[in-house]
């Protein structure tokens, strides 16, 4: 987790996520439990979710990831504006 301190209801939030790594779920919802607790009654903040590390998943267990994103986290916090899946290390899915 990051620090705290830097959370506020002016914010856009940026919660990356490497979905390769087990239980990933838990920490995009604490970050998310966490932005909407820290934001004042019907203010939700803007946030982009990003799934890092796309290189490793063939196309389909991406579709995956993003179904799952689209089904669990922006249903339930209705502040998330955008996801993206990305790889740092092919470029795929970053502007050129």
């Amino acid at each position: 987790p990051g620090h705290q301190f830097f959370l506020c209801q002016r914010a856009i939030y940026l919660v990356t996520f490497n979905p390769a790594q087990a239980n990933w779920q838990v920490s995009v919802e604490y970050w998310l439990r966490q932005i909407k607790a820290r934001s004042p009654p019907l203010k939700v903040p803007t946030v982009l979710l990003v799934s890092t590390h796309c290189d490793l998943f063939s196309a389909e267990a991406r579709t995956a990831i993003l179904a799952e994103v689209s089904s669990g986290f922006f249903r339930s916090y209705g502040g998330i504006k955008s996801r993206h899946i990305v790889s740092g290390h092919s470029g795929e899915g970053l502007p050129s």
